[in-house]
């Protein structure tokens, strides 16, 4: 007697072969393309529109990348959909509509085009994965080459200045957040997140991300303090302990033990950057590539440099690499 699992092989087959017997040559041939029988390729879903499709791949993005992510997402395609209508098919899109999408959002956004496309190209890769598209029509769209500007950072005037201003206003945490930066190249939203937990006292080290904050790499990273960090978590300590309404589990917070948000120091910052007529380019984001630049000037070796910041790829760090005058114009004289 044949078991339950090849009865059911044998009349799948069955059924297939009196199946195949009823139906013409192009009918068969039809079915053979599509993928229907043979399972070679997966049937593309023509039913879907762009809102819903995008709107699924948000409940996606949500669930597996960080907030930031997700707003950066939530941001693109409300700009595609004021430009295309949620109602038309996602497989009416071809390079052409693509590529006018494209042309619409530089109009607007030139420096953060390329994070626009980059964005809406993982998200009809998806849709293709998912088999709303047969191709992606984002894929291969070059983009204008945008002339790069030199990295902003503060000079040691203007670090004095800034940090002056906000312990003067009574923002002495954020000053030392300020500083804290300058001394770690650590992100806006590394330090706002930075917990007791992550900081080692004793090897005088501190572990950035874990599983309550992933970083933009998602992977954790340590940074030895120094000398000026060590005496900011001190200071920290002994204020959450004195003077704030209970301890709080992060480095810098606020009087009710809760953390800044990212959007609170950076506006901290530039209000003070315009109250005190400093130039309008300098943002918090400035105090990490003045770290960088800090150490690339004192020699630090471009893959330690790049340790220190959790670069991925040391391409991006080589961007602080600045080549010194006087080389070139030793260069130039040595013929």
């Amino acid at each position: 007697m044949l078991s339950p699992e090849v009865n059911l092989v044998k009349d799948t087959d069955e059924f297939k072969n009196e199946l195949m017997n009823k139906l013409s040559k192009e009918d068969i041939m039809k079915i053979l393309i599509e993928g229907i029988y043979n399972g070679s390729k997966s049937v593309i879903n023509n039913n879907i529109t762009l809102e819903k499709g995008m709107g699924e791949y948000e409940k996606l993005a949500e669930y597996k990348l960080s907030e930031k992510s997700v707003s950066c997402i939530k941001t693109v395609n409300r700009r595609f959909l004021s430009i295309i209508p949620g109602s038309r098919p996602l497989g009416s899109i071809t390079k052409k509509v693509a590529e006018y999408v494209i042309m619409k959002l530089a109009e607007t956004s030139k420096k953060g085009i390329k994070t626009y496309r980059n964005t809406i190209h993982a998200e009809f890769n998806v849709f293709l994965e998912w088999n709303y598209l047969e191709e992606n029509p984002f894929s291969k769209i070059k983009l204008p080459k945008l002339q790069k500007g030199e990295i902003v950072v503060l000079n040691n005037e203007e670090q004095k200045m800034i940090i002056s201003y906000l312990i003067e206003k009574g923002k002495n945490v954020i000053a030392d957040m300020v500083e804290f930066s300058l001394n770690s190249g650590m992100r806006g939203g590394e330090v706002v997140n930075l917990r007791w937990g992550d900081v080692e006292r004793n090897n005088r080290l501190i572990k950035v991300g874990s599983k309550n904050y992933k970083t933009k790499s998602r992977k954790i990273r340590i940074i030895p303090f120094n000398d000026c960090m060590e005496e900011i978590i001190n200071n920290n300590i002994e204020w959450q302990n004195k003077s704030s309404k209970r301890k709080s589990e992060f480095v810098f917070a606020q009087n009710n033990g809760k953390p800044y948000r990212v959007d609170t120091v950076s506006k901290t910052f530039k209000k003070a950057v315009r109250d005190l007529g400093l130039p309008e380019e300098l943002h918090w984001h400035c105090l990490r590539h003045t770290a960088a630049s800090n150490w690339v000037n004192n020699k630090v070796p471009i893959y330690t440099v790049q340790k220190l910041l959790g670069h991925a790829n040391v391409n991006t760090t080589q961007i602080y690499a600045k080549v010194n005058l006087q080389e070139l114009r030793d260069a130039v004289n040595s013929n």
